[in-house]
């Protein structure tokens, strides 16, 4: 019953939005067009507004944090007992003392997760020349993201901010990036990492030379698998010099080295098979590479996120590691799309279906079968 609750919102927004980018002409046409791109938008956020608590490990917290915010006289009394970013506390706050309603911050937290992903995906279409399609993009973000940010909701946000900085830094408007990276920021200061990662898989592509290229992608990939082994004498060290916040420290040594250890086991080790395999599919199944520019952007962010993702896994048995990886793995939502489009590098259909049945095994497998984030099952709110 979860998964048809969860398939059936992500099928009936995805025909809403097929319909938007197919509808053509003008008049009334237009306001139809916009009527479905708003319908599409909401209705997964609907869904996450009326979830009860028990549907995703961290809501339970933020359902704690929204009746502080309750009982505080002042948003700064509030937010100097919770000390979270200023921007989530200034959300939670409002709508606890003005909107008085618990759904409207579940729904408006969600929406400020995929409001950002729909520009992102309207801003990549443009600038591809139609080569993807915001159908597509959503249709991504469903399967690898969706249930991921009904639980991470803060970082899912600066996730999706951060990669709409991307978008508009690619595009050369760098203020309208920079103000809206500090937006991330405001929301998870862990966008600075996601930030400094960004910034070293980009780096590598000015070396025209493909073999230069390879050389010190692969210093760089092997600078990440050292530094990730050093992770706990780095982060003492740093903390212990003053060089970082207790909050740093904490966060390293409790999610990363911590609370995300596993027990390595069959359905653990699938997880991260099949989490390479979203890397290897495309890069297998391709043909030929229509935008090598994009392509490449893409693929070398993605390559980073895969290998910190990895190597956190062999050394800690880590499967959090995808708090710091999912600016990363945002990438994706533009990475398959380019493979799917016909005016691309992938056009036997036979290859396509392979690839989008792939996205919905991995949801099944992650979220329904290994219960990823704790998601499922899926259970409405009684009140």
């Amino acid at each position: 019953m979860s998964a048809l609750i969860y398939l059936s919102t992500f099928f009936l927004s995805i025909v809403c939005l097929y319909l938007y980018e197919h509808i053509k002409g003008k008049g009334i046409y237009i306001y139809l067009r916009h009527f479905f791109s708003i319908i599409g938008i909401m209705l997964p956020c609907f869904l996450a507004a009326f979830r009860d608590a028990s549907v995703g490990t961290d809501t339970i917290f933020y359902q704690q944090f929204y009746i502080y915010a309750t009982e505080q006289n002042s948003f700064w009394s509030y937010h100097k007992l919770i000390d979270n970013e200023l921007a989530y506390d200034c959300l939670i706050y409002f709508c606890a003392n003005y909107l008085k309603s618990y759904h409207s911050f579940l729904f408006l937290s969600q929406s400020l997760v995929i409001v950002p992903i729909y520009l992102f995906a309207l801003k990549m279409k443009h600038q591809l020349h139609g080569n993807i399609t915001v159908t597509m993009v959503m249709f991504v973000y469903y399967m690898l993201f969706y249930n991921m940010t009904l639980n991470n909701m803060r970082q899912g946000i600066s996730a999706s901010f951060l990669i709409l900085a991307f978008g508009y830094w690619d595009e050369k408007y760098r203020i309208k990036a920079i103000m809206i990276g500090l937006i991330a920021t405001l929301f998870h200061l862990s966008a600075v990492i996601g930030v400094l990662l960004i910034v070293a898989a980009s780096f590598l592509l000015q070396y025209r030379n493909n073999g230069a290229r390879k050389s010190m992608s692969l210093i760089l990939l092997l600078g990440f698998f050292i530094t990730i082994m050093m992770l706990p004498q780095i982060a003492w060290f740093t903390y212990t010099n003053h060089l970082i916040p207790y909050s740093i420290y904490h966060y390293t040594e409790r999610y990363i080295l911590g609370e995300g250890r596993v027990n390595m086991s069959v359905g653990k080790i699938t997880m991260l098979i099949m989490r390479i395999g979203l890397l290897l599919l495309p890069l297998i199944l391709h043909e030929k590479i229509a935008d090598y520019k994009v392509y490449r952007k893409t693929e070398m962010q993605i390559i980073v996120g895969t290998t910190i993702f990895a190597s956190f896994f062999i050394i800690y048995q880590n499967i959090l590691a995808y708090r710091v990886t999912i600016f990363q793995d945002y990438f994706f939502m533009i990475f398959f799309p380019q493979a799917l489009s016909n005016r691309n590098y992938m056009r036997k259909d036979a290859k396509k279906a392979f690839l989008i049945a792939y996205l919905l095994v991995y949801w099944w497998f992650y979220y329904m079968y290994e219960g990823w984030n704790g998601t499922y099952p899926f259970v409405f709110a009684v009140s």
